[in-house]
């Protein structure tokens, strides 16, 4: 059967149209005026009985959300319970983050995937792009986070292992390149992987070289000077930046993705665009963490594409995207954000999922994957063209819960919950949780 949304306005970060209807199987039959609904119907040999019809009740339509970098495993760290009192970055890794990694076995990573799967929804994102890491379980980790997300939970996801000399090298190469290749071939444009690393102060040479003659020309996902530490660690070991060091090794890879970047030197933005890489920017949890704000100004006059993502923290793109732009004008005074560099940076995330998963999402237009969403929005000062993302930044994000949501075609949310809360497993979910903090407090 055919789905059929009616009397929406469409916005796809593009084009705004109001009093709209959509149809759509996995990917939009056609987009028009409602005035035109029945015509079009009749034109393709299609009834609105054929169709499993959606009233918006006058609600936006947009396209499902991308998240540029974030760490699924961080499912199970809400409310942590071990002690944490951090004096700098490495203490929260040391204190929180590498506890809780090197306890994930295959359950917990699957759990966390599907359970985070659905809490992604209910927030607008579709997609996302994860940096995973589980000390207990690295071979066959990858296709957990697969089956959970993506096979149960139904977002599109590229996914890497964060390979560190913390674990087995090789094991996480292998699972790296492995991954990559069985998706590289599967056609379906729903999953795909990159080479994960975690960062250059985790990481020696030895390991780099190894790194770059098994991943061939894959594209890489790493944290770059997220901190202070990072910076330093790697000045005083190779006497070199953390990017002349990667480049060193042939690791600045076309489509690699830089996350953070607070503390990167300036010489290496423009090394970075030279090399066809993306940077990926978090504010709230670069802020959270107290290492800096992201270098956003650097990365627009060199000339680097660049995406937002939430770290992990938390499952929206809302905080992101508006902590962006506050943080820059606190920083840099009234004004001095362009609204354009926002707009862009959500259309060029589309862009590189596209590519690198070979599917169409991003568009509210005929031929384009069904991934997208319908939230309630009555205005009260007047939505146009030209005011559109003013509406999506101080409207929209304020409150962004989908009251109905597709991925490819197939209905997620309804009603402003998920259609089928059974899949995403959240009672088995909070037992593992609590069994694996007990665990971790036990040393």
């Amino acid at each position: 059967m055919k789905n059929l949304v009616i009397n929406v306005s469409t916005y796809d970060f593009q084009t705004y149209a109001a009093d709209r209807f959509v149809l759509f199987e996995e990917a939009i039959l056609a987009v028009g005026p409602m005035a035109e609904l029945d015509a079009t119907l009749a034109g393709l040999g299609v009834t609105r009985d054929d169709c499993a019809v959606t009233d918006g009740k006058g609600g936006i339509l947009l396209p499902g959300l991308v998240a540029g970098h974030t760490h699924l495993y961080s499912t199970f760290a809400r409310g942590w319970l071990t002690p944490f009192d951090p004096a700098s970055f490495q203490d929260v890794l040391d204190q929180l983050w590498w506890k809780l990694d090197r306890a994930l076995g295959r359950e917990e990573v699957y759990l966390s995937g599907l359970a985070g799967a659905g809490e992604f929804l209910k927030n607008g994102v579709t997609t996302i792009i994860d940096h995973h890491a589980s000390g207990r379980t690295i071979k066959g980790s990858l296709d957990a986070l697969k089956q959970g997300v993506v096979d149960e939970g139904g977002l599109r996801a590229l996914f890497c292992f964060e390979t560190s000399d913390r674990f087995d090298v090789d094991e996480c190469i292998e699972e790296n390149v492995s991954f990559h290749e069985a998706r590289r071939s599967d056609g379906q444009g729903r999953c795909g992987g990159m080479f994960g690393m975690h960062a250059s102060s985790s990481l020696s040479d030895d390991s780099l070289k190894k790194i770059s003659e098994a991943s061939g020309d894959m594209p890489v996902h790493v944290h770059v000077a997220e901190s202070r530490e990072d910076v330093d660690r790697t000045r005083e070991r190779c006497g070199k930046s953390i990017v002349e060091r990667f480049d060193g090794f042939g690791l600045l890879r076309e489509k690699s993705l830089i996350a953070h970047g607070v503390h990167m030197e300036d010489d290496a933005f423009a090394l970075l665009a030279e090399r066809g890489c993306s940077m990926v920017f978090n504010p709230t949890s670069n802020m959270n963490n107290g290492v800096g704000l992201p270098p956003l100004a650097k990365a627009v006059d060199n000339g680097v594409p660049w995406l937002v993502g939430n770290d992990g923290l938390g499952f929206n793109m809302n905080r992101d995207y508006q902590n962006l732009l506050f943080t820059h004008q606190l920083a840099h005074g009234p004004g001095s954000f362009d609204w354009g560099w926002l707009l862009g940076s959500i259309t060029r995330g589309y862009g590189y999922v596209n590519d690198l998963l070979g599917c169409r999402i991003g568009r509210i237009q005929e031929g384009y994957d069904a991934d997208f969403f319908v939230v309630p929005y009555a205005s009260i000062t007047p939505v146009n063209q030209d005011n559109i993302f003013g509406h999506f930044f101080f409207g929209l994000l304020d409150n962004l819960s989908p009251s109905f949501l597709w991925t490819g075609g197939r209905l997620r949310i309804r009603d402003g919950a998920l259609a089928d809360e059974a899949v995403y497993r959240r009672g088995e979910a909070r037992r593992v949780a609590e069994r694996l903090w007990r665990d971790i407090l036990k040393g």
